[in-house]
């Protein structure tokens, strides 16, 4: 049988830096190579033709679907491979391509495209990148451009395979040389207004405002997207992308809902799971989260797998159920598991730390940590946070100076602030995008630098900006801008900045502000500052869950039902307020009411195993 041949058409403009790695990974591959260059004033060219590729030159209109069929007309093989300079063909696909393409019953492969930052995958994307030769198979789209509809409507037969294309351009330092975000939202907000009915146009404008931290402008565009069309994959990547923002913020409505989208399908089930746990727990419900984590601990392996730092994640999740089950040493044991598992997870190690003392209190959880900080460097961090938290600023230098070696974190920028190397403490946010700049700007008004924070308030994106200076400011914020103070004082209340913590919650208005500080002090383990709080509002819903919550840890329940009974009455809560308000109910003896409430949550939370045994 004859052997099908492959054409690799590549598109490019300026790659010089990047065109190699890829002309490489297909060399022992391609039958040829087709290079579409769409104005490059560096060598690119000379790269391509000194690799043997063959380079034709495309106008470029803003059209990335004209581009890539241009390569396509140029083809003369079986088999078309369609990649960006900045990608590159994976040694395991580059061994699977000959069995694939001898393949009589595929006419297209749905591949992995993998983000690579700092030399890992940090997530992965399905895409066709595969397919016959046909003339019928053309791309469409000036952006995010898709060759699967006119594959189907030709009646093409896809197939998965868990293959990988590498991309190593969506690096902050790249984006900064391609201006690409300006770009893509250029091109989709001229797509979405020349075609309001695409509920594709929509999902991809909601996910460049995303990956800007433009969130309120991303959820209205994403929601608009499912409305449109709320059973297709784009609309599945919209509804996980809304979860996403919405833990974030920790606002979350629908969550169950949203992250539930496409679980049919074998390109979302992973990520809907993963959604799925966190949803359960951000609600408390530790009977979900368990239930979906053995669902996703017996995936197979060759499942599609976008979400970032899938194995790790799942460790962090076991542990956080079973706290949250109360079973606090077994939660213990499966942290530390986790850390010695993922020596570099940063989070791991943050968490661990921060349950280690909340339990045992900061000399063991310290003693904990030195013992397995030589192999666990991420423990660094964790140390250094819970040091921070104990207000014992001088060790948390020592620390932090010792573990700058082994990566960036928040904690550390804090301690050399508050020891005043801010020389230090200003290189240390450099280079790490919006996290980096929040808390400069945060230091800066917190330790009184000037210089650390007109820094970090000319790194942040317009709209954390405005939010942040209406509140150094002292003013009430606009409403559309009341999802950015949301996401900067989740920030503060982490790091147990109050003073900032407390002008946000006045931008927020008297009405609303201190409740929710004092719902983000309690869900960040400060639960003395947020009783405080809540004491100051006690009659908004998150002062009311609070207070609720505070007084059945305590063992008073009939506070703890008078109060999350007055949350309840105000609008539809989270599954830990109905289960916590039956059981204190229970508790009195008021089993007819307690079963009322456990109904009237699951008509909030149908999913909700918790509410259904409790």
């Amino acid at each position: 049988m004859k052997r099908a041949t492959l054409s690799v058409c590549i598109l490019a403009k300026n790659e010089a830096l990047h065109l190699p790695r890829a002309l490489e990974s297909v060399r022992q591959v391609a039958d040829e190579v087709i290079v579409v260059d769409t104005g490059s004033t560096d060598e690119t060219v000379a790269v391509a033709e000194s690799y043997g590729a063959k380079v034709v030159h495309h106008t470029w209109n803003d059209d990335f679907a004209a581009a890539r069929n241009v390569g396509i007309d140029q083809a003369t093989g079986d088999w078309v491979l369609m990649l960006d300079a900045d990608e590159a063909v994976s040694r395991t696909m580059a061994v699977r391509l000959p069995k694939l393409l001898a393949d009589p019953h595929a006419d297209a492969y749905i591949t992995q495209v993998a983000n690579i930052l700092e030399g890992q995958a940090v997530n992965h994307i399905p895409a066709i990148r595969l397919f016959r030769r046909k003339p019928a198979y053309r791309f469409t789209g000036m952006i995010h451009e898709q060759i699967i509809r006119s594959i189907e409507s030709a009646g093409g037969r896809i197939k998965t395979e868990p293959v990988v294309i590498e991309h190593f351009g969506y690096t902050p330092e790249e984006d900064q040389r391609k201006a690409r975000r300006d770009r893509n939202l250029r091109l989709l907000r001229k797509m979405v207004e020349e075609h309001p009915e695409s509920h594709d146009h929509w999902s991809h404008l909601g996910h460049e405002y995303a990956l800007l931290h433009e969130y309120g402008q991303a959820e209205a565009c994403l929601r608009r997207a499912i409305e449109l069309n709320p059973f297709s994959l784009q609309s599945v990547h919209a509804a996980h992308r809304l979860v996403r923002i919405g833990l974030r913020r920790r606002r979350l409505e629908q969550g169950w809902q949203l992250a539930s989208m496409g679980h049919s399908s074998p390109f979302s089930r992973w990520d809907s799971d993963c959604h799925r746990v966190q949803v359960a727990l951000y609600e408390g419900d530790h009977v979900a989260a368990e239930q979906v984590l053995r669902r996703l601990k017996g995936a197979p392996s060759g499942d599609f797998r976008t979400f970032e730092r899938s194995e790790a994640r799942l460790a962090g999740w076991q542990a956080e159920a079973l706290w949250l089950k109360g079973q606090r040493q077994a939660a213990l044991a499966e942290w530390e598991r986790a850390v010695e598992a993922h020596p570099a997870d940063l989070a791991l190690a943050e968490e661990w730390m921060h349950h280690k003392t909340l339990a045992e209190g900061l000399p063991k959880a310290l003693a904990a940590g030195r013992a397995l900080v030589s192999r666990c460097p991420a423990l660094f961090v964790g140390m250094t946070g819970a040091l921070l938290r104990a207000g014992e600023f001088s060790l948390a230098v020592v620390l932090a100076r010792e573990g700058m070696d082994f990566g960036y974190s928040a904690c550390f920028l804090y301690a050399l602030a508050q020891a005043g190397d801010w020389s230090s403490a200003v290189a240390a946010a450099r280079g790490q995008g919006l996290d980096g700049a929040v808390h400069l700007a945060t230091a800066g008004a917190w330790f009184g630098n000037e210089a650390a924070l007109t820094e970090g308030l000319e790194r942040l994106p317009d709209s954390w900006r405005s939010a942040f200076r209406a509140v150094l400011a002292g003013e009430q914020v606009d409403p559309h801008l009341q999802w950015a103070v949301d996401l900067l004082m989740n920030h503060w209340a982490d790091v147990g900045c109050w003073s900032l913590l407390r002008a946000g919650a006045k931008s927020l208005g008297e009405s609303g502000g201190p409740g929710r500080a004092a719902w983000l002090l309690w869900h960040s383990h400060q639960p003395r500052t947020a009783l405080q709080w809540a004491l100051e509002k006690p009659e908004h819903p998150d002062a009311l869950e609070v207070l609720g919550l505070a007084a059945a840890e305590q063992g008073d329940h009939q506070a703890a039902a008078q109060f999350l009974a007055d949350r309840i009455s105000l609008g539809p809560a989270r599954v830990a307020v109905y289960a916590c308000a039956a059981r204190a109910l229970t508790a009195l003896g008021e089993r007819g009411v307690a079963r009322a409430v456990r109904e009237l949550g699951l008509e909030q939370h149908p999913w909700s195993p918790l509410l259904k045994q409790t």
